[in-house]
């Protein structure tokens, strides 16, 4: 258990806790949206919070924050994330215009697989971190951030607008999908949704980011996506239950029953994320940040890098070629038990100069220790590197971090 002055900390330092006490200045609880599931989270004694507009769970009385993240890790949990915005894009130029607003080298991938990607804006800067599936060349299913719906969709429809008047090709339709979400995480996940399947060889020849459409407890043409965003293996289920409000409860019900799982809030979920070295947008990622600033050059492939016929593709470039980042996206350690917060300054301890600043930061159930993540000068971001954490007229002492923190127990091929 952390001690009850962590806790209190961490709850009041956690970026969802923050962004909750946002939307309660600005919504009432009547004006929440709500999942399919919310009745069912108060029936389990879920603390629900405003979070990007929707009535969402914290976390559940019957474990702590420590003790439903520990359990995540060496058993399961399931999450409820239907406020995540889910979008099908159809027709035979969907692919082609896919690799254009985003930087995604989608042509290679096989059918039934995915990435994580980005989309830039003019500027090459992030306008939101995205999951893409690729069922058929010209069936898309894209996931995107809660908080950047709106602005995420309207972009997409500006984009496909340009798109058909630049290329002249017009066959590419965006539908939103109104479909439940659930995520299944840890270490016993997949025989749980094995034992939910009418043939387990589905779920067994499935490795990270496969995706696939079957029947789970009964229920018809789910996506199945062997991926999440705790670092542990696990899937995310999305349920068509546009006409039916019982399908996503009687589903969590039905995986609860198999034991070895527990339901699971937002503070956990994001306490796994910052242990596997995970980005949240809006933290540690915005519209300033640009993927090579974000240590995510990786997302673009050596032929997108050279050729890639992307928006912010010639912002992107000049960067690269010139070299022009000026910080870094960095894991740290802290050398106190002090977790340390959003926006607290990096100094170097030689200069006393400010050279960064922290992005995310909480205390690490699993290393028992703070961690975090901030944008460091470039030449400082080197793992090892030993700067300073200012707090008021005090410095706490950081380490440099390689992330993620703890290894990924994603199923790889």
């Amino acid at each position: 258990m952390l001690p009850q002055r962590s806790l209190k900390f961490l709850l009041s330092t956690n970026n969802i806790t923050k962004n909750s006490y946002i939307f309660k200045s600005f919504c009432s609880q009547e004006s929440l949206k709500k999942t399919k599931l919310h009745d069912f989270h108060e029936s389990q004694n879920g603390k629900m919070v405003p979070f990007c507009g929707w009535s969402m769970p914290l976390q559940y009385n019957d474990l702590s924050i420590m003790d439903s993240h520990l359990y995540t890790r060496s058993h399961a949990s399931i999450f409820d994330v239907s406020h995540m915005c889910q979008l099908k894009f159809t027709g035979e130029n969907a692919e082609e215009f896919l690799e254009y607003v985003t930087v995604a080298d989608l042509q290679p991938i096989k059918e039934n697989n995915g990435t994580y990607s980005l989309m830039l804006n003019d500027n090459g800067g992030i306008i939101d971190d995205l999951i893409i599936n690729k069922h058929k060349s010209d069936d898309f299913y894209v996931v995107v951030n809660a908080g950047c719906e709106k602005k995420d969709v309207n972009h997409f429809k500006n984009k496909i607008e340009e798109f058909i008047k630049t290329t002249n090709k017009s066959d590419v339709e965006m539908k939103k999908i109104n479909n439940s979400l659930i995520a299944l995480q840890g270490p016993k996940a997949s025989d749980i949704l094995s034992s939910l399947v009418s043939d387990k060889n589905l779920i067994d020849q499935q490795y990270f980011m496969n995706s696939n459409i079957m029947n789970v407890a009964g229920i018809d043409n789910c996506i199945v996506t062997r991926c999440g965003y705790t670092g542990e293996d696990g899937f995310e289920i999305s349920i068509p239950d546009e006409n039916d409000n019982t399908l996503a409860e009687g589903l969590v019900s039905d995986i609860l029953k198999k034991g070895d799982v527990a339901m699971a809030g937002l503070a956990v979920r994001d306490t796994l994320r910052l242990e596997a070295g995970l980005c949240l947008y809006g933290n540690d990622l915005t519209e300033e940040t640009t993927p090579i600033s974000a240590s995510l050059l990786w997302t673009i492939s050596k032929p997108r890098r050279e050729n890639g016929n992307f928006v912010g593709f010639d912002k992107f470039k000049q960067e690269r070629t010139g070299k022009t980042t000026e910080r870094k996206r960095v894991g740290f350690v802290v050398d106190t038990r002090r977790p340390l917060r959003q926006n607290v300054e990096i100094i170097n301890p030689e200069t006393k100069e400010v050279v960064g600043s922290i992005t995310s930061g909480g205390f690490s159930p699993s290393l028992k220790k703070p961690i975090g993540m901030a944008y460091v000068d470039k030449k400082l971001a080197k793992v090892g590197n030993n700067l300073e954490a200012k707090v008021g007229k005090k410095t706490v002492p950081i380490t440099i971090s390689k992330m993620p923190f703890m290894n990924l127990n994603y199923k790889m091929k």
